[in-house]
């Protein structure tokens, strides 16, 4: 039991690569997106888009640990519900699940112990199910940062018992926590078979590594330090990526996640947390927010106005007619819609971009993008990231 990771391409003055990621069951290239089972409609998202991974969030809600715990048909109504998530995976997908745990209406100190143990080891039990082939540890929403190392060593000390590949999860937090996390994830690889050290999944917590710049230098500089030591690649998972958190303010949009595969995020994942929004702002957003719409072409996200001028697509025109009836709806095609730009501009990136035959520099693919010319902190943070780990030219170069 295993993943095998295989550098394929690699520039020096570039962190853009392709890795082969394998398991015993199925196989796929990066950069890729790893799409959400729980938008699969098989109308506007099916199977077909899926490019050989895709991801399964799963929410652990701390509030109702004492009614799942003592109901046996909640229990297995969670579990149904979770293995008819799966069903929508073909089995030449390599399925990843995500764990998420948010304390709901609890206060986590009134919380015992030893039900947080056995709560957690019910839900462990439903997540290693036999399609399942990766389990990151949990990443987690309003929690206390005091409280995430103990949880996730009581996570990994039930899961690698069981018969499924754990990978390490990087929690947004402070240095501190997480130098303290790291010390554990060093000790569990050392004893149990199961845990995987080539595939690490960070959290940009609903963000992404440009907006959380600092954290991703982080990550970076741990996943590069974990390669040296196994002398392998390792995959870098970016999970709860999102291009902004500031979607309402401008009808055009920089695709801060698409440039995460230019400074060294082999795998995306989509946002699955839940915006705090502050009390006084949630009659003005009751009759929903418009979606944004991704053009590939520019790297921008725009409202549907704009995309129905930039480009004559069949879902665009569906979306504009619901903003106009569904609010709520039309965000959820538009979730498809976009997943389904990323998943080709992914593939664009795999086949004529990132490949070291390829006629145009990564970079210089980027920095020809409508998004550069309105973000500049976007362009700087490539370049500055770009240079810390390469051997790279002046940015001017790839203009």
């Amino acid at each position: 039991m295993g993943i095998r990771v295989k550098l394929v391409e690699k520039r020096e003055d570039s962190l853009a690569r392709i890795l082969r990621v394998e398991t015993h069951r199925a196989s796929f290239t990066t950069p890729n997106y790893a799409v959400s089972l729980n938008v699969v409609d098989n109308i506007y998202l099916t199977s077909e888009h899926f490019k050989g991974i895709t991801e399964m969030p799963f929410e652990i809600r701390l509030d109702k640990a004492d009614r799942i715990i003592e109901s046996s048909e909640l229990r297995e109504r969670k579990a149904s519900y979770f293995k008819y998530l799966l069903n929508k995976a073909p089995d030449d997908q390599v399925v990843v699940v995500i764990p998420i745990l948010s304390r709901g209406k609890l206060n986590i100190e009134q919380l015992e112990e030893s039900k947080l143990r056995e709560y957690i080891q019910q839900f462990v039990e439903i997540l290693a199910a036999p399609r399942v082939d990766i389990v990151c540890t949990p990443v987690f929403q309003r929690l206390p940062e005091k409280t995430y190392v103990k949880i996730i060593e009581e996570f990994v000390e039930h899961i690698s018992l069981l018969n499924v590949i754990v990978a390490p999860s990087i929690p947004y937090a402070s240095r501190a926590t997480l130098s303290e996390l790291t010390r554990l994830y060093e000790r569990v690889a050392s004893k149990a078979s199961n845990f995987t050290v080539n595939f690490l999944c960070a959290d940009y917590n609903g963000s992404n590594p440009i907006s959380k710049y600092s954290f991703h230098n982080y990550i970076l500089a741990l996943s590069k330090s974990m390669e040296r030591n196994r002398g392998e690649p390792v995959v870098l998972y970016g999970v709860n990526v999102k291009y902004s958190k500031v979607a309402t303010k401008y009808p055009e949009l920089p695709a801060r996640d698409l440039a995460s595969y230019f400074i060294g995020v082999d795998l995306v994942g989509s946002n699955h947390k839940r915006p705090i929004i502050p009390r006084q702002a949630i009659e003005v957003l009751k009759p929903g927010v418009k979606p944004k719409l991704l053009i590939r072409e520019d790297y921008t996200y725009v409202d549907t106005e704009r995309a129905l001028q930039r480009r004559e697509d069949p879902l665009i025109l569906k979306i504009a007619e619901l903003v106009k009836m569904d609010i709520k709806k039309s965000s959820v095609v538009a979730k498809k819609y976009n997943a389904r730009e990323i998943l080709m501009e992914a593939e664009y990136l795999r086949e004529r971009v990132f490949k070291s035959t390829s006629d145009i520099h990564p970079l210089s693919y980027l920095m020809s993008k409508k998004a550069v010319n309105i973000d500049e902190r976007m362009k700087s943070i490539v370049h500055e990231v770009t240079q810390r780990f390469t051997k790279i030219r002046l940015l001017k170069d790839y203009a």
